[in-house]
């Protein structure tokens, strides 16, 4: 049987690598004057980086509670 603790580890390590990326793609379009191309682009961006960002979040919370529920169970 597989640990749920190492499926949501490889799950937030593997969102986090793809937002890092996403990010990198993102920084280099920020701050700077955009075609229209580019601020859709930019806005789809933006937009997949918070909802990256609130996965992670709730895969870490899942990790948490993974722990916490781990902590408690006898031995």
């Amino acid at each position: 049987m597989t640990d749920p603790f190492d499926i949501v580890q490889e799950d937030v390590v593997g969102a986090f690598e793809q937002t890092r990326t996403l990010f990198a793609s993102w920084k280099q379009l920020d701050g700077r004057k955009r075609t229209p191309q580019e601020e859709n682009e930019y806005q789809y961006m933006t937009d997949e980086l918070y909802s990256s960002l609130t996965s992670i979040g709730n895969d870490l919370d899942d990790l948490q509670e993974t722990i916490d529920v781990s902590r408690s169970a006898p031995d």
